[in-house]
């Protein structure tokens, strides 16, 4: 762990690394933070190598699925009452989701990012009111609009509007007839950025180990899964699950220092 390193406490004994993978609202953040909690709780505890792997790898799992379901909304459908949650029922298997998730982030890298996303807006019938009760203050708006774009977004400034765009509301509303393709969310690829070539390589290795523990009650052959043989292959395993969970997801072990803080 580097020195100085920010860490955001989730638990007394478990943090999040400042520069974790994230992408979601602090309305779901409660849920995520209390499946984490249990599941490393579960690891740090336990003595059999199949549960190890299999918490580690809930972790993982729970953490695509929440992604993906925040980057569609599926929350929105989700009903607690009726035990209905979109992203179980309509999300695929593990392995199809990763590949999903890294096929989406490729192409939304590739992309630039929407200058429409910086188009100041206001509803139409505001803009309305403004321009009938408030005819100076509608005019200088327009002056002050048009330079702060010309200044910082000049591809939506007047003078190099394209036709092809649906404007703000002080711009009459266009037909999008381009074909151009944009990031849908600049701030959700940012939060991802950790999700590289090596940190998919590490999931499907964990999710490979995950097969294993599925089918097999046997320590040595889910050991192998990892590539490891020798011996205590449990304490080998729960550490190398441990430092898969941070490398993934940037969840640690509070320092002992920090714990010893903590207590009462």
């Amino acid at each position: 762990m580097e020195q100085n390193e920010e860490l955001i406490g989730l638990s007394d004994t478990i943090s999040m690394r400042e520069n974790a993978p994230w992408f979601g609202s602090f309305l779901n953040i409660d849920e995520y933070t209390k499946v984490v909690i249990e599941c490393f709780n579960s690891i740090e505890k336990s003595s059999n190598v199949r549960e190890i792997v299999l918490e580690t790898w809930l972790i993982l799992d729970y953490f695509v699925r929440m992604v993906l379901s925040n980057l569609w909304e599926l929350d929105e459908f989700n009903n607690e009452e009726k035990d209905f949650d979109l992203k179980n029922e309509l999300l695929p298997s593990f392995e199809n989701c990763l590949r999903l998730l890294e096929r989406i982030l490729t192409i939304q890298r590739s992309l630039n990012e929407n200058p429409i996303s910086h188009l100041i807006k206001v509803s139409f019938g505001f803009w309305l009111f403004i321009k009938k009760e408030h005819p100076d203050f509608h005019k200088k708006f327009l002056e002050v609009e048009e330079d702060y774009y010309q200044k910082y977004y000049p591809q939506l400034s007047r003078k190099s509007q394209q036709e092809t765009w649906l404007y703000s509301s002080s711009k009459p509303l266009n037909v999008l007839s381009s074909k151009q393709r944009y990031c849908v969310n600049k701030g959700w690829v940012n939060g991802l950025s950790n999700l590289d070539e090596e940190w998919f390589k590490l999931a499907r290795k964990l999710n490979k180990a995950r097969n294993k523990s599925a089918h097999s009650h046997d320590p040595s052959s889910i050991a192998k899964a990892f590539g490891y043989s020798g011996a205590n292959e449990t304490e080998h395993i729960k550490q190398e699950c441990l430092g898969l969970i941070d490398k993934l997801i940037g969840i640690v072990k509070m320092p002992k220092d920090q714990m010893e803080g903590n207590s009462p």
